[in-house]
């Protein structure tokens, strides 16, 4: 989770050469402070605690991976209760999931899951990619918040199973729909009701200047 959270803060640093000059110090503190964390972490832990919990992921994510052999083309269907089982059945620990977003997806899936991820991943990147340069990179800056959120989301997602509450996956689809709303709005391919297209207009930098003189006269 820290790692995440810092890989999306370094994201949105990077993104601007003046914000990341500035923010140097802080990018090294990250740097340092993590990997402190992380060593702290482990001494503090009761013995041999942390090292039992990453040798157990590592062990579904082998079961997993041999799962998803067993069943290659269609999986063992949605839901995380098969893969819950037989997680118990062989490696005698109750796990619900596979501790890998991508890992689950294949193997409730298969290989026709793993094919819908990949097309909703290149969707995405597409998306992102032309709102950096869109409007003469009027979009920009939604570019690169969105895609710091969705790194971080990726990270988070190598380790967990991040869409298996109601809840997360209410935050996914919400980040899903703020990229595809504004690119619909930077490539103007909303979909208005005929009652709202004439009060929809996109606005210009000229209509905050008009703005600001309006409010200087009153």
């Amino acid at each position: 989770g820290r790692i995440a959270v810092a890989l999306t803060i370094i994201t949105l640093l990077v993104s601007n050469k003046k914000i990341f000059k500035k923010m140097v110090g802080f990018i090294v503190i990250l740097a340092i402070g993590i990997p402190v964390i992380w060593v702290t972490r482990m001494k503090n832990s009761p013995a041999g605690d942390l090292l039992t919990s990453n040798n157990s992921r590592l062990k579904i994510w082998r079961c997993s991976l041999r799962v998803f052999l067993e069943h290659p083309i269609l999986g063992l269907g949605a839901g995380t209760e098969n893969l819950h089982q037989i997680i118990i059945q062989r490696l005698h620990t109750d796990r619900a999931h596979a501790h890998n977003l991508f890992l689950e997806l294949a193997v409730e899936g298969g290989i026709v899951g793993i094919a819908f991820m990949i097309a909703v991943i290149v969707v995405i990147v597409k998306n992102l990619y032309s709102l950096f340069y869109l409007k003469e990179n009027k979009y920009r800056p939604y570019a690169i918040v969105y895609t710091s959120a969705f790194i971080g989301f990726i990270t988070i997602s190598l380790f967990e199973h991040t869409l298996q509450s109601p809840k997360e996956m209410m935050i996914y689809f919400f980040l899903l729909g703020f990229v595809e709303a504004t690119y619909r709005m930077a490539t103007d391919t909303m979909q208005l009701a005929d009652d709202e297209k004439d009060s929809y207009q996109e606005l210009e930098a000229e209509d905050f200047e008009e703005e600001k003189e309006e409010r200087k006269i009153l």
